[in-house]
């Protein structure tokens, strides 16, 4: 019995042995689990910043926090698209910083940085990471501003915003895969065969520009002229001051359990509070009366473009006039320039308010038609905006067509795309998210006065451009 019984004591201390073994194994993996997880990541674990205010706007269901390094950042939860957050990351600093020469590398840093993956993890590795998580982080960079435009599902979007602190904090280049891929698309490019049309439209877009030949390299030019080191350079400039950065969710997620992934990674981001602001470096087109005609190409048409331009003063009333002003152009000009000329094709038209330290205006007229018929069709183009000037009557149906525009506003209002695109604008020009509420107001007091001044100014014929481009053939 003693035998058996010490036999049986031997058992018991083995299996304990075993099953403290077994203890220790899963205590020393989840003790190394963390570090694990940690050597996986893109980047290094950041220091968490706080939350210093928030602000709820429940009318519109829009919480605005103010983080500690001095970053905005916008919260509208929606149902909308379930399982789905959009997110965006703005800074007030874009291509219009750098000079002509660097213009290419900067507007091309974003191409250049995202072709080299991010943090300590090459393009290759980035991919195999995200294997199986939703998430798309597409930096851009633009004239007067820089952004994120992010996408993750609701359940990824920790890895979301870990990629974009990697892209701001630790951005790489790849500069074999980089020239290759450009020698690749350079050998495989095939310039488009110039055309009548096309040799118009890029001498328009060099004249309206100024002769200002920014925007006006070749596809080629521009890929050549990409310096990546600098393109790199630019990208962490771009980037650098997250005091002066707004950031905007809308989708599907909790305000409250998305906090502590809000301090982690944007409010550790690095901020040199210099609170700078976008340079208007602002391309006017040419002032005066100027006409130009060419002779080119086969067309039996000829093409007619009027450009006015000036300055003005932007306010939201404004944008909605413009568009009535539009529509009641469309109806008069159609109804009459077609009378005059059956053979008139594509007429548009298009008013452009462009915000800035100085607003302008651009109001672009165009048609195809009857080369006979160029001079007297441009007489009544003007003739009819200055009936609208005018006492007579609008043609369009003021009242109905408010009514469209106020039902279009609220529903848009149901879109996560609208509800993105509208509170960067507002974050852009520093304007309250909450102005919304007013645009129903606004736009029923448009009045059929408000149509007719606003004919008045961006129809004034003080600075006009009129291109023709008319047959070759009849010279």
């Amino acid at each position: 019995m003693r035998a058996k019984g010490k036999c049986q004591q031997v058992k018991s201390t083995k299996k304990l042995f075993k099953i403290n073994m077994k203890k220790q194994i899963a205590i020393g993996i989840l003790w190394l689990l963390p570090f694990l997880n940690k050597a996986q990541n893109i980047v290094p674990e950041p220091i968490a910043g706080k939350i210093k205010t928030e602000i709820k706007d429940t009318v519109l269901n829009i919480t605005t926090l103010t983080l500690s390094n001095g970053m905005k950042v916008l919260l509208k939860p929606t149902d909308t698209e379930p399982g789905v957050v959009y997110f965006a990351v703005l800074s007030p600093m874009g291509t219009s910083e750098y000079s002509n020469a660097d213009y290419s590398s900067a507007f091309n840093a974003p191409q250049v940085v995202k072709m080299a993956g991010a943090g300590k993890l090459d393009q290759k590795a980035l991919q195999k990471y995200l294997t199986g998580r939703k998430v798309s982080i597409n930096p851009v960079v633009v004239k007067t501003y820089s952004v994120f435009n992010n996408r993750s599902s609701t359940a990824d979007l920790a890895t979301a915003l870990e990629l974009n602190y990697a892209y701001i904090t630790s951005p790489q280049i790849d500069k074999a895969r980089f020239e290759a891929n450009i020698k690749e698309t350079i050998d495989n490019y095939k310039p488009p065969v110039e055309t009548a049309n096309s040799f118009f439209r890029d001498t328009i877009a060099l004249i309206e520009n100024n002769f200002n030949t920014r925007y006006l390299q070749t596809p080629v030019q521009t890929l050549k002229a990409i310096n990546q080191d600098r393109s790199l350079q630019i990208f962490k400039q771009l980037f650098a001051d997250a005091s002066t950065f707004t950031a905007i969710f809308v989708g599907q997620f909790d305000p409250q359990t998305i906090k502590p992934l809000l301090e982690k990674y944007l409010a550790s981001l690095p901020a040199t509070s210099k609170h700078k602001t976008a340079k208007d470096a602002v391309i006017y087109p040419p002032t005066g009366k100027i006409e130009k005609v060419f002779y080119k190409g086969t067309d039996t048409r000829a093409h007619v473009e009027l450009l006015y331009s000036g300055f003005t003063t932007y306010t939201k009333k404004a944008e909605y006039v413009v568009d009535i002003l539009q529509n009641e152009l469309n109806k008069r000009l159609t109804s009459r320039l077609k009378t005059e000329d059956p053979d008139l094709y594509g007429l548009c038209i298009d008013i452009s308010l462009n915000r800035g330290n100085k607003p302008y205006f651009t109001a672009t007229l165009e048609f195809a038609c009857n080369p006979s018929k160029t001079e007297s069709l441009t007489k009544s183009l003007t003739d009819e905006i200055r009936k609208i000037e005018g006492d007579g009557p609008l043609q369009i149906d003021l009242k109905a067509l408010k009514t469209e525009m106020i039902s279009a506003v609220k529903g848009n209002q149901n879109s996560n795309s609208f509800w993105l695109a509208y509170l960067k604008k507002q974050s852009q020009y520093n304007e309250n998210p909450a102005d919304i509420s007013n645009y129903p107001t606004i736009i029923e007091s448009i009045t059929p006065e408000d149509i007719k001044k606003a004919a008045t100014i961006y129809f004034n014929g003080k600075n006009r451009i009129r291109f023709v481009l008319m047959p070759e053939a009849i010279k």
